[in-house]
């Protein structure tokens, strides 16, 4: 497990590159280490802000340090950052020049995992730490930072008072079954268990669950050989992802790009254009059906259509084939025909498709910002916004509590509809220590917080 005496050390600000980066110092040896590189006396006994130079390989840095001391930083040990204006390449040599006898690389979430033990968060705010770093929309990330803020803490107390006072009236009852005085009747118990229970299910049913963070929604680009998808996938990531060519079936591998919309990122793909009928050879078919695979398994896909085709038969032949439950669909090529040739040809496809067809150009990039626009409203709509101010981000270990916690409640209502009212207590204490346990540490091992901190990212 952790060893909290060590002094660790990351580039916290990750492994992309920039000219700014963040090195993340906690421990007695923090100071000293950064002293050896700086030009600059560092104090470590109060909270400030140093500009200076750090030397490495011969060069002079820019740089800003900021000391945080004892209890007051994000780990509650001593705490420096070291800013530096460099590029990653700088940044990692200076990160090895602070590894020493005394100062060690920190593992995955090591930060976190102190800030923890030492008392500075509780457990769900330490794995909400995870869960803002990997959020992939602004939804998800405002989910985790209830989290953060102790929403989940907050509402689990709430819960846990109720249980409380509910075992200690049940409990009254046994203590004093022999006097006349009725501290709770069966059916205004049976009451407060469906009130808790209906917390604990509401807590489940309006959260995003963290798992599903790490997977981006998938775009797919679908349609006939040569009709633009390939063109549109390069306008809209920026980079020439997908090789464009008039020779029919040059994309036979799916190729991928992440692109970020207003609300959300995504992942884009582009395939080998379909032919129903026509297969070049065995390569091919085995590029269209992958295809295929791929665009009916996409959270959305992206139907093109160029408008400088002759007919679209073959067009509303693949349409026939897809099976993905969200389609836009998309007429490409714009810039090649007149005006009022474009109105002609839109007009038809508007007719024979379900839906409104998208004016496009990869070329001079009519309606690109359209289709992002819409692409991020179809993201969103699909769940991405789950509930508002109620919504927080819960992981696995969360909700098989209160799945479990669930269970406990529905048991005791179960014994005291028996007139069990002992058995009916035991189940109800089970359920409250299993809800306390998603933030204190009394049955927390050692395994189960490296299972917890081994997802982090080094540096967090």
């Amino acid at each position: 497990m952790y060893n909290t005496q060590d002094t660790i050390v990351a580039i916290s600000s990750g492994s992309l590159p920039g000219v700014r980066h963040l090195l993340r110092l906690s421990g007695e040896e923090a100071i000293n280490a950064v002293g050896t590189l700086v030009d600059t006396d560092l104090d470590f006994s109060h909270r400030c802000v140093v500009r200076c130079l750090v030397n490495i390989d011969g060069m002079q840095i820019d740089a800003v340090i900021y000391i945080f001391p004892h209890r007051n930083s994000y780990t509650g040990d001593l705490l420096v950052e070291l800013s530096v204006f460099c590029s990653l390449a700088t940044a990692q040599s200076i990160l090895e020049n602070l590894i020493s006898e005394k100062v060690r690389l920190a593992s995955p979430g090591e930060f976190t995992a102190r800030a923890y033990l030492n008392g500075k968060i509780d457990l769900s705010g330490a794995e909400a730490v995870a869960e803002i770093v990997s959020s992939s929309n602004k939804f998800q990330l405002e989910a985790a930072q209830k989290l953060l803020e102790g929403k989940l803490s907050r509402i689990v107390a709430q819960i846990g008072e109720e249980l409380i006072g509910l075992m200690s009236l049940l409990e009254a009852e046994l203590d004093f079954c022999e006097e006349e005085t009725l501290f709770i009747t069966p059916e205004q118990a049976s009451l407060k268990i469906d009130a808790i229970l209906k917390s604990l299910k509401s807590l489940i049913d309006g959260s995003i669950r963290y798992e599903t963070m790490i997977a981006l929604p998938s775009v797919g680009f679908v349609g006939v050989p040569n009709s633009g998808k390939s063109s549109l996938l390069n306008a809209l990531s920026g980079d020439n992802r997908s090789i464009v060519s008039s020779q029919i079936a040059t994309t036979r591998d799916i190729l991928t790009a992440q692109i970020s919309l207003a609300d959300s990122d995504c992942v884009m793909f582009d395939c080998a254009g379909l032919s129903v009928g026509n297969v070049v050879d065995i390569l091919d078919g085995i590029a269209q059906q992958a295809a295929i695979e791929a665009i009916n398994s996409a959270t959305l896909a992206i139907f093109c259509i160029s408008v400088d085709s002759l007919d679209f038969l073959e067009d509303m032949r693949i349409l026939s084939l897809l099976r993905v439950q969200n389609i836009l669909y998309v007429a490409t090529k714009c810039d090649k025909l007149k005006p009022s040739d474009l109105s002609q040809k839109i007009s038809l496809m508007n007719e024979m498709l379900p839906g409104p067809v998208l004016v496009t150009s990869s070329k001079n990039g009519i309606g690109l910002e359209s289709l992002r626009e819409n692409i991020n409203d179809i993201l969103v709509s699909r769940g991405l916004k789950l509930g508002g101010d109620e919504q927080l981000a819960v992981n696995k270990r969360h909700k098989l509590a209160t799945i479990y916690a669930v269970e406990c409640a529905q048991n005791a209502r179960k014994e005291l509809l028996d007139a069990n009212n002992e058995l009916a207590s035991i189940y109800l204490r089970d359920a409250y220590e299993t809800l306390a346990n998603l933030d204190q540490d009394k049955s927390v091992d050692e395994q189960m917080l490296e299972r917890i901190f081994s997802d982090f990212c080094i540096g967090k």
